[in-house]
């Protein structure tokens, strides 16, 4: 399949993103890579452990790997989520109430981005 296909799936911007990369294979190379990055499994893990800081840092780093690779809806899940695990003066997330229903936003959006990579 192609690279349209896939960020067709993902619900992606691939022009934005080859006017970044400007290259196809190294898009696709980078989307291998989101892959086997364990920043997914990471946040999933410290948020089970409500180790908020480690959460805080997973969430942002996902939000910002899937904007460079103009992953769109996981990027803005991973954006809600970051705010609202961002800690504020004390260190306390902001927003924690929110945490979980905006992780299943993360996962549901991931499992979507998973999907479309796999086309390739």
């Amino acid at each position: 399949m192609s690279l349209e296909d896939c960020y067709e799936v993902c619900g992606g911007d691939l022009a934005a993103v080859r006017g970044r990369l400007l290259d196809d294979n190294r898009i696709a190379k980078y989307l291998g890579f989101f892959l086997q990055d364990d920043t997914y499994e990471l946040l999933g893990t410290s948020m089970a452990q409500q180790d908020w800081p480690t959460a805080f840092r997973a969430a942002h780093t996902l939000k910002g790997t899937s904007m460079e690779l103009g992953l769109l809806p996981l990027h803005n899940a991973a954006f809600a989520l970051c705010e609202a695990l961002r800690p504020d003066d004390a260190g306390v997330p902001k927003n924690l109430s929110a945490a979980d229903e905006l992780k299943q936003q993360v996962d549901d959006a991931y499992v979507i981005t998973q999907a479309g990579i796999a086309l390739l």
